[in-house]
């Protein structure tokens, strides 16, 4: 029976609109600070073939960005936002697709479509970084067993 534990390391990045600089938000329980500190010093890199899967949300892109406010669906239209994700790829050492812009709901009282689909995207592209790692992870150790077998 295969049984791992998952670590998926998850950054909230919220954009700011009056600055050039992106503000790190750390989303996180206490006890992982240390470890976020970290990842930020060695730039999000790691080796060897159980690599993490590393996930940025870039969150509020609507305040950052008046084109994404007056619709939610040009997010990936945005050089804005584009800029952004460049950005925190670079401090981070992440890759740009690692990096999800969502958008809160903050103010809102009923739900909204445009911010589900993007807030869903995003979540379902954590879970195939995560599938991509276990099977990954599986493959390895089905080819450590049989190399041990012969």
């Amino acid at each position: 029976m295969f049984t791992e534990t998952i670590y998926i390391d998850l950054i909230f990045l919220t954009v700011q609109t009056k600055t050039s600089a992106l503000k790190l938000q750390w989303v996180v329980p206490n006890q992982y600070q240390n470890h976020l500190q970290t990842l930020i010093h060695h730039g999000g890199k790691q080796n060897g073939p159980e690599k993490i899967p590393q996930v940025v949300l870039l969150t509020k892109v609507d305040l950052a960005c008046p084109l994404v406010a007056g619709d939610l669906k040009k997010v990936y239209r945005s050089r804005y936002i584009k800029h952004q994700i460049e950005k925190a790829s670079k401090i981070l050492g992440i890759p740009v697709n690692c990096i999800l812009p969502v958008k809160n709901y903050h103010e809102q009282i009923s739900l909204n479509d445009e911010t589900d689909v993007l807030a869903l995207t995003s979540l379902l592209q954590i879970l195939r970084f995560a599938n991509d790692y276990l099977q990954n992870l599986y493959q390895q150790k089905y080819k450590t067993e049989l190399q041990s077998i012969q």
